[in-house]
């Protein structure tokens, strides 16, 4: 069961608001995913989010289940502090402790008027086993937290200027990846035995820099895309995430949105 769909669930929870971006909406959400392949839960992931127009809060759990804990056991905590206005943050700290297979990684980036003035990744890696990202790459680059809100700005802007795609960069500490966004329109899905109308959004990846030979070599050139269903409601909730794998789909479902003082997260860090 490839991790990569675990971590890409983690890009693509909270793209909403099919507004124009000067109009976005706050968000403040509190959801639960639970993933599964041929049945079998394989991930669960817990988010909570608290948007202002001037400021921003995000915290992810993400975490294997079931059969992925028999084989690649995987666990991350990641938390995005960030301020500004007009719902763009250019001061912000990205944290994110992950453990996957025993081996802990850590990485915190502090970005001040949208460059990064502290970079603290862990274990240190050589730069002969993994190529340095250029400064200014990174800094042109979004944290997987605020590639999640502005996800949200692209989309928008993409639906009221009639255009059907768009593309964002992510830098995640170490290595930096296109991700390309295809708008595909309404698509009705089942969850639980119940119907929802939703808007279908597509994405796949590229590497482009920081990436180890092993890393490349374990991308797969003819990856199938990744499908993202939101909610066809002013908030635009994603609803499912999936993508093809051995001749059936591994997705992701919305399983509940935690009101008042319940707890959506997973209770780790």
């Amino acid at each position: 069961m490839p991790l990569i769909f675990i971590n890409m669930l983690l890009l693509l929870l909270l793209a909403t608001n099919s507004q124009a971006a000067e109009t976005i909406t706050p968000l403040r959400e509190k959801l639960y995913y639970e993933a599964e392949f041929a049945g079998l839960n394989f991930g669960k992931i817990g988010i909570e989010i608290e948007q202002t127009e001037d400021k921003a809060s995000i915290i992810c759990d993400i975490a294997s289940a079931g059969i992925m804990d028999l084989f690649v056991k995987h666990s991350s905590h990641t938390t995005l502090s960030a301020t500004g206005s007009n719902f763009t943050y250019p001061d912000k700290i990205y944290e994110s402790n992950y453990q996957t297979r025993k081996k802990k990684r850590h990485v915190k980036l502090v970005y001040k008027n949208g460059k990064i003035i502290e970079e603290i990744i862990e274990p240190v890696e050589s730069i002969d086993k993994r190529p340095a990202v250029p400064v200014a790459d990174k800094n042109a680059a979004y944290d997987l937290m605020s590639f999640l809100l502005q996800i949200r700005k692209e989309l928008a802007n993409a639906q009221a200027n009639n255009k059907k795609s768009f593309i964002i960069n992510i830098f995640d500490g170490r290595r930096l990846t296109q991700t390309d966004f295809q708008i595909i329109g309404k698509k009705t899905i089942k969850i639980a035995g119940k119907k929802y109308v939703t808007i279908a959004v597509t994405s796949s990846r590229k590497q482009l820099t920081g990436f180890t030979k092993d890393e490349i070599a374990d991308q797969d050139p003819d990856e199938p895309s990744m499908a993202t269903y939101f909610s066809d409601d002013e908030k635009l909730i994603p609803m499912r995430m999936e993508r093809p794998f051995l001749l059936q789909k591994i997705k992701a479902d919305l399983i509940k949105k935690c009101g008042g003082q319940e707890n959506c997260l997973l209770n780790f860090n």
